[in-house]
């Protein structure tokens, strides 16, 4: 057993020892494919008149959402040379519930009363892009600074019904676009090990929108040889909107904490 594992570590080190000797992270295309753990997530909802703004739903509490799920997670990251590349980012989940509410509760034009037995979902689609420019780059450190845009798609769901007849059924559509700035540094701990920090947030008032959004990522990298590795993030980030359509104020603030497994394939 013993000399299984001294020869394991030997291959491994056989592996990483020749990658990397130049300039950190010189490879063009990097593809991470891995399972996102949400390890918490909480949403505060509302829908309703200009004057009645501040009446927020819960959805862990008012909509028995659950807070944890594991989803599948891209990234990527296209290089064009040393100072320039293109990161990118796609993610997409669904949180339901099924709740007898013990108030009412207003959406939009319904109002559903106590004891409406209230089915819920909120699908997100997650879309990141960003250009990083790399104002220092050599062996063992990047430091950076990006902008970019982060689209969110709500589809919100709501359908009760009280005593076995429908009450009333909704669905809320939003697809919020905000332009963000970010810092990035990357630290080479090992010729294998690399140790990775980004943060991204941006604030927007326009027109009728309002919008604010922050993530922090986290990450340890590992590289088996030139063309596979892995790695473990974890990320932090809050998405608020608000806005106005003809009718009714939407607003949304959501929060997640999770952890990123992924493989990565280098090109």
């Amino acid at each position: 057993m013993k000399n299984s594992i001294l020869g394991w570590c030997g291959l491994l080190l056989f592996w990483s020892g020749g990658i990397l000797a130049g300039d950190l992270s010189v490879d063009k295309l990097k593809i991470d494919l891995g399972a996102y753990f949400i390890t918490n997530s909480t949403t505060t909802l509302s829908y309703v008149s200009p004057s009645s703004v501040g009446v927020t739903v819960d959805s862990e509490h008012d909509l028995d959402w659950q807070t944890s799920l594991r989803v599948f997670r891209l990234n990527g990251l296209y290089r064009f040379n040393n100072s320039s590349s293109l990161d990118f980012s796609y993610y997409s989940f669904k949180r339901d519930g099924n709740a007898i509410l013990d108030e009412a509760l207003t959406w939009g034009d319904d109002v559903y009363p106590i004891n409406t037995n209230l089915l819920s979902s909120m699908n997100q689609d997650i879309y990141k892009f960003s250009y990083l420019w790399s104002f220092h780059h050599d062996e063992k450190v990047e430091l950076g600074g990006s902008v970019g845009l982060h689209i969110t798609r709500f589809e919100i769901n709501l359908e009760g019904s009280l005593n076995g007849n429908p009450v009333d059924s909704e669905s809320t559509n939003v697809t919020a676009p905000l332009p963000v700035i970010g810092f990035k540094l990357n630290y080479r701990i090992s010729p294998a090990l690399t140790w990775s920090n980004k943060v991204e947030l941006f604030h927007l008032n326009f027109g009728d929108t309002t919008g604010s959004f922050s993530d922090i990522k986290v990450a340890l990298e590992y590289r088996f040889s030139d063309t596979f590795g892995c790695g473990l993030a974890a990320t932090a980030s809050r998405f608020k909107v608000e806005h106005e359509d003809s009718r009714k104020m939407l607003f949304v603030d959501d929060h997640l904490l999770g952890l990123n497994a992924y493989l990565t394939l280098y090109f």
